[in-house]
């Protein structure tokens, strides 16, 4: 395997192309993988160290990762497919973790592992075999080579931009996960209602005879993803790795929970792992989409939940 460094989150503002480089860390050898802007983002953001939404799912795997006692000890860059278009390649990851009773790996999409890796200070490597190949691949090299590119960081603002009461939220690990006191009431997703702009999106949740409801809003990506998960469509995205990662430390997400603090709409998800029980501050669609995959329960208090 060879190590690598991350040398450059770049953007093509001519054709919106978005690319992250891994070069080889002894020797001159260089892997482009290409990937969405959001991914591009994340990463710029964690590398610089600043809090933008784009940022905020890895923040909360790496805390959840925390929680459960256990480390990432590497990212491997396994294998590739090229896309549709033939001129470029995508790029796959194995994430190898380690707690107290085994080591395990899990298979992610590599602009997710490297975010990852960055939040968890975990050393990437690339099979030879992938670099070699997309070293030596005419089409991407040519395609990389042709364009100009702007650093992501130079070329967007990485303020935090104004989101909805519902999406402001700081991480927190707690060392419990919330007590429940009898005044909360279960609930489930019975509707999403879309805007034209981001943010205007609302999961409408409720309780189960469709009594009392509660409206959260989310951006345009989390409400889509919410959508997709209650009419059973297959994702491929970072809260499944998640999961997947929760469930490789033999333990569990035991529910989500959403409160009112200040005004605002937080959440929590609740772990456990063996014996011990744990929780993690989150944004209410975190929460949502993380239940969903997790056919954990969600709860509110009572309080909160409007009638017709």
């Amino acid at each position: 395997m060879i190590g690598t460094i991350i040398d450059g989150v770049k953007v093509s503002l001519e054709l919106g192309l978005y690319a992250v480089t891994l070069r080889e860390q002894q020797g001159k050898q260089s892997l482009h993988l290409f990937v969405e802007s959001d991914e591009a983002k994340a990463i710029a953001a964690a590398l610089d160290d600043r809090v933008v939404p784009e940022l905020r799912v890895y923040d909360l795997l790496s805390l959840v990762i925390k929680g459960l006692s256990a480390r990432v000890s590497m990212i491997v860059i396994s294998d590739f497919n090229r896309l549709k278009d033939k001129a470029s390649l995508s790029f796959n990851a194995d994430i190898l973790v380690v707690n107290a009773v085994k080591k395990f790996r899990i298979a992610a999409h590599a602009p997710d592992a490297i975010a990852v890796a960055i939040l968890t200070q975990t050393p990437i490597f690339v099979e030879e075999s992938v670099m070699h190949a997309s070293y030596s691949d005419a089409l991407t090299q040519a395609r990389i080579n042709e364009l100009s590119w702007l650093e992501v960081r130079d070329a967007f603002e990485f303020e935090s931009k104004e989101l909805h009461s519902s999406e402001e939220l700081s991480r927190r690990l707690l060392a419990e996960e919330v007590n429940m006191t009898g005044e909360e009431v279960e609930l489930v997703v019975h509707q999403i209602r879309h805007g034209m702009l981001d943010y205007q999106h609302v999961v409408i949740l409720t309780d189960k005879q469709q009594n009392l409801y509660l409206p959260i809003w989310m951006g345009t990506t989390s409400a889509y993803t919410v959508e997709n998960l209650i009419r059973n469509i297959a994702i491929a995205n970072s809260y499944q790795l998640l999961c997947k990662i929760v469930e490789g430390c033999s333990s569990v997400v035991s529910m989500a929970f959403i409160d009112l603090r200040e005004n605002v709409y937080t959440a929590q998800l609740g772990f456990r792992s063996g014996g011990r029980r744990f929780g993690v501050e989150c944004r209410p669609s975190d929460a949502i989409i993380t239940a969903l995959i997790a056919n954990a329960p969600i709860y509110a208090r009572k309080s909160l939940l409007h009638t017709e």
